[in-house]
């Protein structure tokens, strides 16, 4: 993958990652007048959705790091 194209592609994924946790941000707050189940629920939900994201993002950056290490860029 070239370079170039792998940085865009992660610069992508980051925004991604910022709006997610934007997105929780403000569900958490809007969801504040739910009832506590239905809190917890939404905060798991999305606490599982970063948490993945962030590991998705973790090792999509060491991918481009490998490759750009060996030449592959």
């Amino acid at each position: 993958m070239n370079k170039e194209i792998a940085q865009v592609v992660f610069a992508l994924m980051d925004c991604q990652h910022k709006t997610l946790k934007a997105v929780t941000k403000l569900a958490i707050v809007v969801s504040d007048d739910s009832p506590d189940e239905v809190k917890k629920e939404i905060h798991d939900a999305l606490e599982i959705a970063v948490t993945s994201f962030d590991e998705v993002l973790a090792k999509t950056r060491e991918l481009i790091e490998k490759a750009s290490e060996h030449g592959k860029s």
